[in-house]
Parts: C-alpha cells; sequence; structure tokens
C-alpha cells in the first residue's frame, strides 16, 4: 500500500454500505488489495456475492452509532458509501435521517476514536448542473437546490463534511459521476435497466434533443478510485471521480452498436415527460407506491453534466476508462444472463 506525505497506510477498515451496487464492487477493491474489512450490515442484508474471506460482519444500524461506536478503535480509516439512493420516498424524512443525520452520527464516532482519516462517497449533482458542455472541476460548483431530496440532503451532507473538518477529521470526499457497469440491479444501477430497455427494443425514445452531455463512470474505476483516495488523497480534499464525457444521443449509440440493435429515433419533448412526471407523482402521493418518472428527473436530463477528473488524475493516479470499454463489458455481463432481475430496492444503507 502506497505511503503520502500526509496519511500513514493502514491495514484495516470500517465500511459502511458494503452490500449495494457500488459497495460489492469496494468490498472486492479493498480485500484485493490486502485491506480487511469490518462491514456494517443490518441482520436481513443481503450478503449474496461477497467474499467469504476477509469480512468481519458487524451487525448494526448506521442511524444507531452504538451500534458500531464499539469497533471505531480498531480501524486505521472508515470509508462510508452507505445512503438512501432514491428519486422518491412517501417519507421524505428518511433522506434527512439517513443521509445527514447517519452522517453526522458517523463523523462524531470516527472523531471520538481519533479515526485517521475518513473516505465519503458523495456525488457530482452538489456541483450543480452545467450552463454549458464545458466540463467543471470539483470548485466549480454552480448555485444549486437539488432537483429531489436526494440531491437535497447530499447538498446539506456537504455541509456537515466541511464542519467536522472544521474539528480536526481527516474526511477525503469522493464525487463519482453516473456509475454504470455489472452490479447489483438497484435504482443505484439505472444505467443497467436503461441499457436492457434499449437492447430489448424497448426504450421509448430519446430525451429532449438527445445532445446533453453528461459524465459516465465505470463502476470497478469508482471503487479503486475510493482506494487510491484513501491511500494517496490529500487531507481533507474532494475529488471527482469520473470517465468520460459524452452526450445521451452518443451514449445510445456506442451502446446499440454494441448490442447490434437500432437507435431510437424518436424524440420525447420535455413537456411531455413533464407531464408524465407530475401525473405519476400525484399517484404516488396517493397510493404510496414510487414513480418511475418525477418532475426532479425530467429538470436533471434538461442540463449538461460533463466534468474534469484531472485533479484525481494528478493527484491519485486515477484513470477512469473509456466510454465504449465500460460499455462493451456491460452489455456483455447483460447478455450472458449474469444479471439479477431489476428490483426496486431504493436503499444503498446498512
Amino acid at each position: 500500500m502506497m505511503e503520502t506525505s500526509n496519511f500513514a497506510p493502514v491495514d484495516r477498515l470500517f465500511l459502511t454500505g458494503g452490500t449495494g451496487y457500488l459497495g460489492k464492487h469496494l468490498v472486492r477493491e479493498f480485500l484485493e488489495a490486502g485491506y480487511e474489512l469490518l462491514l456494517l450490515t443490518r441482520e436481513n442484508s443481503d450478503r449474496s456475492g461477497l467474499p467469504l474471506d476477509g469480512i468481519r460482519y458487524v451487525e448494526g444500524d448506521l442511524l444507531d452509532p452504538s451500534s458500531y461506536r464499539h469497533v471505531l478503535g480498531e480501524v486505521g480509516a472508515v470509508v462510508h458509501s452507505a445512503g438512501l439512493v432514491s428519486s422518491w420516498e412517501k417519507d421524505k424524512s428518511l433522506f434527512d435521517r439517513v443521509n445527514v443525520g447517519a452522517l453526522d452520527g458517523l463523523l462524531h464516532a470516527c472523531g471520538e476514536a481519533q479515526v485517521a482519516r475518513v473516505v465519503y462517497t458523495s456525488s457530482f449533482f452538489v456541483l450543480g448542473p452545467g450552463e454549458d458542455e464545458a466540463p467543471r472541476n470539483e470548485a466549480q460548483r454552480m448555485p444549486v437546490a437539488g432537483f429531489n431530496d436526494y440531491d437535497r440532503t447530499k447538498i446539506l451532507a456537504e455541509r456537515c463534511v466541511k464542519q467536522h473538518r472544521q474539528r480536526g477529521l481527516d474526511i477525503v470526499s469522493l464525487l463519482p459521476t453516473v456509475i454504470y457497469g455489472p452490479g447489483e440491479r438497484t435504482q443505484g444501477n439505472h444505467v443497467a435497466k436503461i441499457l436492457e430497455d434499449l437492447l430489448n427494443q424497448n426504450l421509448p425514445g430519446v430525451i429532449g434533443s438527445g445532445e446533453q452531455v453528461w459524465n459516465y463512470v465505470f463502476v470497478g474505476d469508482a471503487a479503486r478510485g475510493h482506494r487510491l483516495a484513501l491511500e494517496r488523497g490529500e487531507a481533507c480534499a474532494d475529488y471527482l471521480l469520473g470517465g468520460e464525457n459524452a452526450s445521451m444521443l452518443r451514449f445510445l449509440e456506442l451502446a446499440a452498436n454494441l448490442g447490434e440493435v437500432a437507435v431510437p429515433t424518436r424524440r420525447i419533448p420535455f413537456a411531455l415527460l413533464m407531464a408524465v412526471a407530475r401525473l405519476q407523482m400525484l399517484r404516488a402521493k396517493l397510493t404510496g407506491k414510487a414513480p418511475e418518472l418525477t418532475s426532479g428527473m425530467v429538470r436533471s436530463y434538461q442540463y449538461d453534466w460533463a466534468f474534469d477528473d484531472a485533479k484525481a488524475q494528478r493527484e491519485l493516479g486515477y484513470q477512469g476508462r473509456p466510454l465504449l470499454e465500460g460499455l462493451r463489458e456491460t452489455i456483455d455481463w447483460l447478455r450472458s444472463g449474469g444479471a439479477s432481475p431489476f428490483h426496486d430496492e431504493r436503499w444503498e444503507f446498512e
């Protein structure tokens, strides 16, 4: 493990969110690098697909620091990837309790245990949308209140991180862009659903003009970025973890060519999408069933989300793979039958 000037190497980590989409990749990444993991899980957590060796399970609940506080003194660092990844919840307070309150409780406990470093999984949404397709870095932030409660609480979580940094806790904050690739079929892996619909020719069309630019990061690269940030990151730094910037239309064209299917030709106007979203949200309010489309999702698709991860490349040695390469692996995985059915599981939280 690489030693840096500001952080001594450790061999034992406390990891949250390890049974989620990104989390299972983090588990494999850290185990393969030789770390011992203390993995926070609830009693009914799905541990399928996790390695058998190198993991010590800590049964507890992130909302209750007393359930895990006793083990923090045994580890050199904490990797906090747990969160509520969802576009809608009937009880909005869940977002605040999980994405802000649980984070605050964990960071307080880390400070008390004198944990040397916390690596925290934030989101590119905290940077706000771009005014054009010019890539932005970690320091180029747009004023934004969030498109939904997930975005809103991740922005509040950034303020929480800042407060604990001021108290002396070394927190490295990571901002992965749109994560894609093989793995758990949850809302955290929504790109797999888009690709599956494309391959089955069930995708209704291209949103808007299709020229909106987003940045895509392969899930394995995002996991590796977390390890590199732990080992090489500057104290209290923020790092974008990205890959290739591509328009929605180019993304679909690459995937369609790899899958040998037709690219959708229909363009779906934003006004129509917004009307559908409002109807679905009204139904959700009446029935409690989560909508497939929300007004916040529609608004987010109207903007460019292009980013530049040069800082992570320079300081961490991070490198995201080309979109074509990542899409090829993802489509091969989907077509090999390795993908489990999509389930409406909105928790990437343990």
